[in-house]
């Protein structure tokens, strides 16, 4: 988003550098909200404090399936005009 701020509002290129760093960062934060969610259901079925089996969870759950992947193989194809490896590493 602040990369197409400064292109758009400003018309002036942004340096690649920071485009590499914005990679950087989401992916890190990509990965630490993995490792949370993984250590928080491992933490739950160790204790034994389990959900209960949920439909409308499961029917949300087996509906965002095809709809993220349409939508991450849109927000690539932006990623690709637009030259963006930030945005193309999010969509991934």
């Amino acid at each position: 988003m602040w990369r197409l701020n400064v292109e758009l509002r400003e018309g002036r290129s942004f340096p690649e550098s920071v485009e590499r760093t914005a990679s950087k960062i989401g992916g890190g934060l990509l990965f630490t909200l993995a490792a949370y969610i993984v250590v928080g259901a491992v933490w739950r079925l160790w204790i034994g404090q389990g959900e209960a089996f949920s439909w409308p969870g499961l029917i949300v759950a087996l509906a965002s399936i095809p709809i993220m992947t349409l939508l991450a193989r849109q927000k690539i194809a932006v990623a690709i005009q637009l030259g963006s490896r930030a945005m193309r590493a999010d969509a991934v």
